[in-house]
Parts: C-alpha cells; structure tokens; sequence
C-alpha cells in the first residue's frame, strides 16, 4: 500500500541545544542528562539503569523519547521511523526540521545549516521516500535575507517550509513577509506547529520582542501585545504564539497562501479522552478557529499528527470528519508526529498505524494520507 506521513521528524540530541531538555526537565536535572546522553557509555549506562527500574509513567515516556533521540544521524532516526510501517508498503513522510538557534537554551552544537545538509543527504539516499521541509525562524535575518534562506533550499529539492511560532515569534512578524509572499506566489506549502504545548522557547524572561512584536499588517496593539505575567510559566507564555488567531492577518495579505495547521489545534491540555481540560480552557477552541479559517481560505490544511495518539481521537474524529464538506475533507492530512508521540501510552508510530487501520478503515485512510498529502505537496495524484 502507498502512503505518506505528513508531519514527522529526524533531529536528535546533537541539533539540540544544551538547554534543550529544560522545555521536559526541570533545569538543573536537564542539564545533567543531556551530558550523560552527549556521551556514548554513559548514555547506554543511563538507558539499561532506566529500562530496569521505570516501566510506565511519565518519567518512562520521556526516556523512550529520549532513546530515539540520542540516533547519531538523521538517517538512522528516519530509518527507525520506516520500519514502524509493513514491510512492502511504499511509506513517504515529510520531514520537518526545527531552527534551535533563538530558543534560549544556548548555542546548538552541530550548526542549523550543517542539519539541513544532513537532512539533504537523507533525501538524496531516500528520494522516494523523504520530502523535506526548510525550516524559518524571523529572527534569522530580514524578510529578504530569510526568503533567499528558504528559497535556497527549495531550489534544491525542498518540499515545503516548516514554521514554530512557539520558539519565540509571531506569525504575523514582519522579517516573514517576503517568506509569505514567496511560498503563496510559487504555491510552497507550509506547515505551522499549532497546539499548547511541545517545543518552546526556555529562557527565563520573555525578550521585548516577544512583547512589543514588529507585525507587517496593521495590527491593534492592546489586541497582540503580551507581556509576560508575574510568576507565568515559560511555556503557557509561548503557548500564545502558537494561537491560529495570529495567521488571520497573515491569511488576509496573503490569501491563496498553502498552509497545514498541525494537530487540529488539540493538546495534551485539551484533548480528546478521559480527561477534561482545566475550566477557563475551551476544549475545542483552536480547532474552531482552524476550522474557520479552512471554510474561508481555500488552501488552508490541517492534520492530525499527534492528536491521532490520544485515546478515543479515531472516534470523535470520523464522526467529526462526516460532518466536513467535501472540499474540507480534501484539506486533512495524515500524520503521525514521529517521534515526538512515543511520550504516549500508545505512541509508537506502528501503533499509531495499527489503531488508525482498524478504526478509521482503509478508504479513509487512504485519502488522508494519499491524495490529500499529494494536492498539498502538489504532486500529482494518481
């Protein structure tokens, strides 16, 4: 069977940076493990001492997070990633790297430019297989200086541009407009982290540029502007770049612009299953929201990668998915989240796979990860 993952991930613990593990650990003890797992005979000590004494709870969904993560290259992490799949089966996946550069959690030892090479070689050895995306910080330099980044990388075989907002930026930020305006003229998609939680930015006080953004549309500022409150944690801060609210204005000065929305805007604060999200948070809020901007842009996207490992998504999902029209059914993508899910009960992407199988079925499948991933990657569908 032919098949693509749309949203999954090669990186590994040496494009991180040292202060990485603080987004899981508090800070000290995340200092001391990414030292033990920097080096070859302390990190196999450390993982035979934890698969002997922690079998279940969070603590052993971060090691089994950890165990993918510490692969020596890219390639042997995307490996990993397609024997999860039936053997015989013709598995592609986009790949979506991730900029750690202005994180605030140090300098990253291998350079973002160095991984990209390494994840051209990947595409090189996997042709067929693995389609990469280019990932953009605004940060990085200007609009221009970040279009020509981009740009490079797509000229030589790029499939697309990644975006995460929750490492420290506004969609809206004005060094992304020529970003914007390049992907929407040459039909580029995009993909966007949209969720609470996941990667964000650690440092221990919110910049003035997080504050005090420069947008490229008209923007009110008592409506965009956060400064950080009193005793706020770091990562429900940056949970508001990640609000799709913010890809409104984005959308209205660039509206044929191809853009996925990934997990439907779920979390592990809001997701589907057995527990109920805190009081002052909707449930379905972001989702809304997406959805809204789907039946408004026509090329608006979104997939269910991460959401799929959450208990009883599959159900509310297809029920959901009946009620789309048929021209938002062609726009939700199959994804997995490789190997972020693995923090998961049922995370492994072959579970995942399984569940996804017996419970959506097959011609559903088939089209959220075949047809639909080939009009937003713009192949040609067979």
């Amino acid at each position: 069977m032919k098949y693509f993952n749309a949203h999954a991930h090669t990186f590994n613990m040496q494009d991180v940076p040292d202060g990485f593990l603080k987004v899981k650990l508090p800070d000290r003890f995340a200092n001391f493990v990414h030292w033990i797992l920097s080096h070859d005979v302390s990190s196999k000590i450390f993982f035979w001492v934890a698969n002997k004494l922690i079998r279940k709870g969070t603590t052993a969904k971060a090691i089994a997070f950890l165990a993918i993560g510490v692969k020596k290259t890219q390639d042997m992490v995307f490996v990993d990633l397609l024997a999860n799949y039936p053997t015989g089966d013709d598995v592609k996946c986009i790949i979506l790297p991730l900029d750690f550069t202005h994180m605030g959690a140090g300098p990253l030892r291998v350079p973002y430019a160095q991984q990209l090479e390494d994840l051209f070689e990947v595409q090189m050895k996997y042709p067929n297989q693995c389609f990469p995306f280019v990932a953009i910080d605004p940060r990085s330099g200007t609009s221009g200086e970040n279009r020509d980044f981009v740009k490079r990388y797509i000229d030589r075989g790029f499939s697309g541009i990644k975006i995460y907002p929750a490492l420290g930026y506004f969609a809206f930020d004005e060094a992304m407009f020529d970003v914007y305006k390049y992907a929407q003229e040459n039909n580029i998609p995009l993909m966007t982290h949209c969720s609470s939680g996941g990667i964000n930015y650690v440092g221990d006080t919110a910049p003035q540029s997080f504050v005090k953004p420069k947008p490229f549309p008209p923007l009110n500022p008592d409506d965009y502007y956060f400064p950080q409150k009193e005793g706020q944690k770091m990562s429900d801060y940056c949970d508001q770049f990640n609000d799709p609210t913010h890809f409104r204005e984005v959308l209205q000065t660039f509206p044929q612009l191809k853009m996925c929305f990934a997990h439907m805007g779920l979390s592990g604060r809001n997701k589907i299953g057995p527990k109920r999200p805190e009081k002052n948070q909707p449930l379905f809020q972001w989702y809304k929201i997406i959805k809204e901007l789907m039946d408004e842009y026509k090329n608006v996207y979104t997939d269910i990668s991460y959401s799929v490992a959450y208990p009883g998504f599959c159900d509310w999902f297809k029920k959901e998915f009946d009620t789309y029209s048929a021209d938002m059914q062609d726009r939700v993508l199959f994804g997995t989240d490789f190997f972020m899910t693995v923090q998961e009960d049922k995370g492994k992407d072959k579970e995942i796979f399984d569940t996804v199988i017996k419970e959506l079925g097959i011609p559903l499948f088939r089209k959220l990860s075949g047809e639909n991933v080939e009009r937003y990657l713009n192949l040609e569908i067979a």
